[in-house]
C-alpha cells in the first residue's frame, strides 16, 4: 500500500490459538476484540477500510465499513482499541486513531507479519490480550511493549494485513 492509498482489510493475528484457525480484529459493540473467523452478518465488523492516517498521512486509520458507521474509527481510548465516531477537527481523536506499521515484533519468523505503534503515543503499540484461553475472544489494547518479553507474550503485538472479508 503507498501513501494515500485506500483499501479495504482485515487485520488477522499472526498466531493466536494453534487450532490452525484464522482470528480476526473486529469490533462489537463500540470496542475491538480478537475472535475466529466471523460468521457472514459479522464479516463488515472484520473489514475496514485502511486510510491515510487522519492525524499524519504517512500512517493509516481503521475505518469502520458498516453502513452508518462510514465516520467511525478504531482509536486508542484509555488503552483500549475503541470504535468510535469522528468530528472533523478534533486533534485528540485523529492522533488517536492514527497507527504507524512497524516491522513485526515478534521473534521467529512468521511471515509477512506487521505490529501498529500508537501514533500519539509511540510507545504504545497494538495488542490482543485475554484472561481466558481460546476459544474465548481476546480484547485489544494499546499497551507498552517489553522488548524481555517471550514469544507468546511478542506475538500478541504480531498481525498480518490481509484483503477484507467484506467490501
Amino acid at each position: 500500500m503507498s501513501l494515500g492509498e485506500v483499501w479495504y482489510a482485515t487485520i488477522e493475528a499472526a498466531s493466536w490459538s494453534g487450532d490452525g484457525m484464522a482470528w480476526y480484529v473486529r469490533h462489537r459493540y463500540w470496542l475491538a476484540y480478537l475472535e475466529k473467523h466471523p460468521i457472514a452478518g459479522d464479516k463488515r465488523d472484520a473489514s475496514f477500510l485502511l486510510v491515510p492516517g487522519l492525524a499524519d498521512e504517512r500512517h493509516f486509520s481503521f475505518r469502520a465499513t458498516n453502513p452508518g458507521l462510514e465516520n467511525q474509527h478504531l482509536r486508542n481510548e484509555g488503552g483500549r482499541l475503541k470504535l468510535q465516531h469522528h468530528f472533523e477537527g478534533d486533534e485528540l481523536y485523529e492522533q488517536d486513531a492514527t497507527f504507524e506499521m512497524t516491522p513485526c515484533l515478534a521473534i521467529k519468523d512468521i511471515g509477512p507479519g506487521v505490529s501498529f505503534r500508537s501514533h500519539n503515543h509511540p510507545d504504545l503499540f497494538m495488542r490482543y490480550k485475554s484472561v481466558e484461553q481460546p476459544p474465548a475472544p481476546a480484547e485489544m489494547w494499546m499497551e507498552d511493549f517489553q522488548e524481555a518479553g517471550g514469544q507468546n507474550y511478542r506475538m500478541s503485538f504480531s498481525f498480518r494485513l490481509i484483503p477484507g472479508l467484506y467490501h
